[in-house]
C-alpha cells in the first residue's frame, strides 16, 4: 500500500483544511461574542479582548528558538545521538527561560502605559 500523496494532492488537502479553520473562526466567533457579551459585562470583556491583543504583540518577540531546537532535536534523534538530544534539550530550558523573562519585564514594564 502506496501511503504517499503528491504534491497537488497535499496542497488541496491544505487548502480544504485552511478554508475549514477560517470558516470555523468566523463561526465560532459570530455565534460566542453575543454570548459572551450577555454574561460579561462589556468593560471586562474589553479588557479581555486588549490584554489578550497585547499578548499576542508580546510573542513578536521570540526569536524562533523552539523551532530551530525541535529541528535539531529531531536530528539528533534520528541519528541516535542521544547526548546531543540532553544537551540541546538543556540548553533550549535555559533560552525559553531567559526569552520569558525578557518577555516577561517587557510586558510588565509596558503594562502602566497601556
Amino acid at each position: 500500500m502506496n501511503t504517499s500523496r503528491s504534491r497537488k494532492k497535499n496542497v488541496i488537502w491544505n487548502t480544504i483544511f485552511q478554508y475549514y479553520a477560517v470558516s470555523f473562526a468566523i463561526i465560532w466567533g459570530v455565534t460566542l461574542v453575543p454570548l459572551y457579551l450577555k454574561f460579561i459585562p462589556l468593560d471586562i470583556y474589553g479588557g479581555w479582548l486588549a490584554t489578550g491583543n497585547i499578548i499576542s504583540w508580546l510573542t513578536i518577540i521570540d526569536p524562533g528558538f523552539s523551532d530551530i531546537l525541535r529541528q535539531q532535536v529531531g536530528k539528533a534523534y534520528s541519528e541516535n545521538n542521544f547526548s546531543r538530544v540532553g544537551g540541546l534539550l538543556g540548553a533550549g530550558m535555559v533560552n525559553s527561560l531567559i526569552i520569558s523573562i525578557v518577555v516577561f519585564v517587557i510586558g510588565v514594564s509596558l503594562s502602566d502605559v497601556l
